[in-house]
């Protein structure tokens, strides 16, 4: 249950997809070009997974997990059009984007628990002009009501390669075999997972990126942004 309001002063847009689909690029474009704000939610999972693996809590107790929910402090600044995440004012931007830390986050999203109290930290995001919110579940669970929703695709194969760009941009040797099977992976658990699965809004437009390129997928989608929400 959400426990916000949406306004005609503070327009909502959600990206939702798959991992790779390209809609983290996406949102970060949006933003940027909208001077929008941006909540990347996959960043607040995988930030709960630094702290869970790095003071050795156990990650199949989702009692121990949500004990450190309410002292999550944590950050999004914008930077040359990237995001750099800060966790209690430290840059882990970095940290958090290796295989082990978004196998995690995958595997602690599954609980209801988790979910529900991050929903506070979630909404408190909503700030003017406007917000762009990328995750898996922003127009189906977290903001149902919002302005314009999204949802993005793309073949196995290509959004592969994606993240495998994406982590030897940030110096991760990676191979083509691992990171296919951890996407192959999370794809399972998000989609069949009880608490919010990964799966479009009904009222969402729903994108296949395999054969656009993001940059094209963003001028298209802009210009229709333009036309529903007066900016």
């Amino acid at each position: 249950m959400t426990n916000y309001k949406i306004t005609k002063h503070i327009p909502i847009i959600t990206i939702d997809g798959f991992s790779g689909s390209g809609k983290s690029t996406l949102c970060r474009l949006i933003a940027n070009a909208l001077k929008w704000n941006l909540l990347d939610s996959g960043a607040i999972y995988r930030t709960l997974a630094f702290i869970t693996l790095n003071n050795n809590i156990n990650i199949a107790s989702e009692k121990d997990i949500i004990s450190v929910i309410p002292n999550l402090d944590i950050q999004f600044i914008t930077c040359n059009t990237k995001i750099k995440v800060f966790l209690y004012n430290k840059d882990i931007t970095n940290e958090i984007s290796n295989l082990k830390i978004s196998e995690t986050a995958s595997y602690i999203a599954q609980f209801p628990l988790v979910r529900k109290l991050l929903l506070t930290r979630q909404h408190s995001f909503i700030q003017y002009p406007g917000l762009i919110a990328d995750g898996r579940d922003m127009g189906t669970v977290v903001f149902p009501n919002a302005n314009i929703k999204f949802f993005l695709k793309a073949n196995l194969k290509q959004r592969t390669q994606r993240r495998m760009l994406e982590l030897k941009e940030k110096g991760f040797n990676v191979k083509f075999s691992n990171v296919l099977a951890e996407i192959k992976k999370r794809d399972e658990r998000d989609c069949n997972r009880k608490c919010s699965p990964l799966l479009p809004a009904p009222d969402a437009l729903v994108y296949n990126s395999t054969q656009i390129s993001i940059k094209q997928l963003f001028n298209k989608i802009l210009i229709y942004i333009h036309k529903k929400i007066i900016i």
